[in-house]
């Protein structure tokens, strides 16, 4: 047995225990233990009388770590230290404090690192006589501990404790996870969130938003959705949003899809929805952005595409015309080589507008004159507006809707005789969220018109082109004396140019 030392004055059960030798250290388990002086507990009265007679069999059974300590008190009767008079095992297990090293030493040699919790814990235990429970750290041995403190008797007390660092380890890896996952969830540019389906005898009727990021308000333009349910926030909101949702919730199964929500503005979403656990049955995460713009991009990609052919046709019947006139008034076979030459030229670079439109922008009055150019080789198209810059999208419709007007002019309108006439021009108006374009083709001087009995495809792409902006509107009137076009549309895109002038014109 390990000797046991007092230092100073020590009552323990009414003995005294005078001073002993100075501090030292012991090596145990390959850990240092500077415990200062040990007490003299051979004195001690034993526990029996207070834990019965079987506690020690018990205390040295259980998991938990057990062990028995009693006060140490000044000359004036105050708590300043508690000696350890008995620990189970496990208390050894759970602190890798040495039995032989923990029982007969005080706290604050046993555990310098502790601080004063545990000793005031003691305190109030022993003063007041109510058990109190604790969870904290220590740095040696480091680790949490959580336990409980029962007073034995007026000067003794029981500690029953366990090490819950791996417990604790585990929040604090949790709760990293969880803020990495919140910044993650907070600063993405996609929309998302996290529902729950609502369902009625197994069909899905409803889903709730239980998670929401900041970019979901941007993409959908719905304002605060945690708590409320999809029906609640949007009224009429399609079918199929309920029937994805809840198939992905039914049959656990992720999907990707590109869905529609005229309900929401007309916009069109890409989504990722997948099952978010398997104890959350209900529950369904979902990554989405609002892909609206694109796919009326694309729509209107396709749109040209088709009538590419009808376009590829007329230009074949311009070339014959071309080709016709340009011999027919030619004074010599040079001449018309010429001018066969550049009119071709011309009806390249229209045809280069039209299908590329991926250009930076350009001047209104250069567009139009791109278009009409090739059906307007004697300078009758008298065009005149503000100088403005259309951005590309406006500006390909723009030219297609220009080229058309031109080629209808050229096989039935003002431009098919020698004394007919256009004038195209155009009036800005500055909104608060854009520029309203009013332009005008009006005819004059050809052969007598009326109106189609049909609408062909010319009709159709004029309705087609920049009318598609906001507030846009396409009329045409057919008066005898020529035709009457008036296209307007609210382009964001527009800007207008400061010139030295106060328009342009071109011939």
């Amino acid at each position: 047995m390990y000797p046991r030392f007092a230092c100073g004055t020590l009552y323990i059960g009414g003995h005294t225990s005078v001073s002993g030798s100075p501090a030292w250290s012991q090596v145990r388990a390959g850990r240092h233990f500077d415990i200062g002086v040990n007490v003299d507990i051979e004195k001690a009265e034993p526990l029996s009388h207070e834990l019965g007679s079987g506690w020690k069999a018990i205390a040295e059974d259980i998991r938990e770590g057990l062990f028995v300590g009693e006060v140490i008190r000044s000359a004036t009767g105050i708590i300043t230290d508690y000696v350890i008079i008995y620990a189970n095992p496990s208390f050894a297990r759970m602190t890798g404090v040495p039995l032989e090293v923990a029982i007969g030493s005080r706290l604050t040699a046993l555990f310098p690192l502790a601080g004063d919790a545990p000793l005031q814990i003691c305190r109030r235990v022993v003063s007041t006589g109510i058990s109190e429970e604790f969870d904290m750290p220590f740095d040696d041995p480091v680790g949490w501990y959580e336990g409980r403190v029962r007073r034995l008797s007026e000067n003794r007390f029981t500690v029953v404790f366990q090490n819950t660092t791996k417990h604790h380890s585990a929040e604090l890896a949790l709760a990293a996870a969880q803020d990495r996952y919140r910044r993650l969830f907070d600063a993405i540019d996609e929309g998302f969130c996290v529902i729950e389906m609502i369902f009625d005898d197994d069909q899905p009727v409803d889903y709730r938003f239980l998670e929401a990021n900041p970019a979901f308000e941007r993409h959908t333009g719905l304002v605060d959705p945690v708590g409320r349910t999809a029906r609640e926030m949007v009224d009429g909101l399609e079918a199929h949003w309920f029937q994805t949702y809840g198939a992905v919730a039914r049959d656990r199964r992720a999907v990707r899809l590109t869905l529609p929500a005229p309900s929401m503005g007309q916009r069109t979403f890409d989504i990722f929805a997948f099952p978010v656990a398997e104890e959350l049955p209900n529950q369904v995460g979902i990554l989405f952005i609002d892909v609206s713009e694109r796919v009326a991009m694309e729509e209107q990609r396709s749109f040209l595409n088709r009538e590419l052919g009808h376009r590829l046709k007329n230009t074949l019947a311009v070339v014959q015309s071309v080709v016709s006139q340009t011999l027919r008034s030619a004074p010599d076979i040079e001449s018309a080589r010429q001018s066969l030459s550049s009119r071709i030229h011309a009806l390249a670079q229209a045809h280069e507008v039209v299908l590329k439109g991926e250009q930076e922008g350009g001047q209104i009055c250069d567009i139009i004159r791109a278009a009409v150019d090739i059906h307007d080789p004697e300078c009758r198209v008298d065009i005149n507006g503000e100088p403005m810059v259309v951005h590309p999208a406006a500006a390909l419709s723009l030219s297609m809707a220009m080229n058309e007007l031109a080629t209808n002019a050229t096989k039935y309108g003002a431009l098919s005789t020698a004394a007919g006439r256009v004038r195209v021009s155009w009036e800005l108006t500055r909104l608060a969220h854009g520029t309203r374009l009013c332009l005008s083709w009006i005819e004059s001087g050809g052969p007598p018109v009326r109106q189609p009995d049909r609408q062909g495809f010319g009709s159709r792409l004029i309705a087609r082109g920049i009318s598609g902006a906001a507030d846009g509107s396409v009329v045409m009137d057919f008066p005898v004396e020529g035709l009457e076009c008036r296209i307007t549309a609210v382009l964001p895109y527009v800007t207008p140019q400061a010139t030295t002038g106060d328009s342009a014109e071109a011939r």
